[in-house]
């Protein structure tokens, strides 16, 4: 058994159980050491939450204090997806997607493949009909899926509006999504992210895209965001990517994640609307 310590707080010559984040099973599979909690079910490898921590070993027989390394590992979320709107009332996407780190559902793949089909939102499970698992490990998960969605748009009049497809477990599992102006204390963030989609919509003959490209780029303290739509005649390519890298955010930071996640929450940003 380890107590999972945050760096900041730990001090070999004086301990307060307090500061104490949780404790967690170390288990070793062949070689490969992980880190289990006995009280909550866990959806991905323990190991990834653990970075800007000190595990220290629980053991009665220690002469002093003992504490274990661990490795660290990027979390990133990779999505690529060609879309093809065939018409009105019918779509296909081809995705490649790469999870990494505390957002790669290791044992959910293990136990079934076809168990990623619920990791999305924008993207009914049943409009999944093909999964195939390139590349499945503790690290990392690479998959290429095939949708194929009938009645993919909310349609008003004559505009047609498609919710583009994205990974449960990334940046929108904080739900930060309504941040006050300002804050007098450190805000903690679950885990930093590299996240990163990217939409190559194929438009048929009859449709027009309503708005035009755009461009968002912000790179600061805490890290960078893209927001970015190409568009021609038949083909929008939408780059949505985000990136945090740090565990904590301090009040002289806060304004920084802020202006990033304010971009990154706003709704408009999760959809395309077309004029028949």
């Amino acid at each position: 058994i380890v107590a999972v310590v945050p760096s900041l707080f730990f001090d070999k010559e004086m301990g307060n159980i307090l500061n104490y984040d949780e404790f967690l099973i170390l288990v070793d599979i062949d070689g490969d050491k992980f880190y289990l909690s006995p009280i909550r079910k866990s959806k991905n490898i323990e190991d990834y939450q653990l970075r800007n921590c000190t595990l220290v070993l629980l053991d009665k027989n220690a002469e002093s204090i003992k504490t274990l390394t661990h490795k660290t590992s990027t979390n990133e979320i990779l999505l690529n997806a060609n879309i093809n709107i065939l018409d009105k009332d019918s779509l296909t996407a081809d995705i490649q997607l790469k999870l990494k780190g505390l957002v790669n559902p290791y044992f959910k793949l293990q136990s079934k493949k076809d168990k990623i089909k619920s990791n999305f939102s924008g993207l009914p499970s049943k409009s999944i009909s093909d999964v195939d698992v390139k590349t499945i490990s503790m690290e990392v998960a690479e998959l290429k899926l095939r949708s194929e969605l009938s009645n993919p748009f909310t349609i008003q009049e004559n505009y047609f509006k498609y919710q583009l497809p994205k990974i449960n477990g990334g940046v929108d599992s904080w739900h930060y999504n309504l941040l006050t102006a300002k804050r007098n204390s450190v805000l903690k963030i679950p885990f930093t992210i590299n996240e990163k989609y990217e939409f190559k919509i194929k438009i048929p003959e009859g449709f027009k895209y309503v708005s035009g490209p755009q461009t968002i780029e912000i790179s600061n303290s805490i890290g960078h965001l893209l927001m970015n739509i190409d568009v021609n005649e038949s083909e929008i390519v939408i780059e949505k990517w985000i990136k945090i890298d740090k565990n904590t955010v301090k009040t002289t930071e806060y304004q920084d994640f802020k202006v990033i996640m304010d971009v990154w929450n706003n709704h408009n940003n999760n959809f395309v609307i077309f004029k028949d």
